[in-house]
């Protein structure tokens, strides 16, 4: 989430309204544990987010300002929208917007059964005694 080639904290794609909101979730398959936040916009670290939620919350899902508020109160480390932004992605953004048209993660190429998904970070672990872990 710090690197900005990565579509995910720092370098997060913009919305249409020139703003950047990002999500997180994050899950223990041993303990069927998990947390997430969505839209939120002053959290450096979303997935450090997320697992606050699972660990220090009785919630599993926070929204927006009210995620964000939850982090600060945690000590997470907070960042103005300035700091996620990145040339590239608002260069992406203005072609965009210039060709009036929109792009999915999910879009299809000209070849119609070739899906070409340009998705966020997301990280797997197993462990030695088989507990699974997921993070995005």
């Amino acid at each position: 989430e710090d690197c900005p080639l990565f579509n995910a904290g720092r370098g997060s794609v913009f919305t249409s309204e020139g703003t950047i909101e990002m999500d997180a979730a994050i899950m223990d398959g041993h303990k069927g544990d998990a947390g997430s936040v969505a839209g939120v916009t002053t959290i450096k670290n979303p997935v450090s987010a997320a697992r606050a939620v699972m660990e220090k919350s009785k919630h599993v899902f926070l929204i927006g300002k009210g995620a964000d508020s939850f982090a600060a109160s945690q000590n997470l480390e907070i960042r103005d929208q300035e700091y996620f932004a990145v040339p590239s992605r608002w260069e992406q953004l203005q072609q965009l917007k210039a060709q009036e048209t929109t792009v999915s993660d999910h879009a299809f190429g000209n070849d119609r059964n070739v899906i070409h998904k340009f998705g966020t970070v997301g990280a797997v672990a197993l462990d030695a005694a088989g507990h699974l872990a997921a993070a995005t």
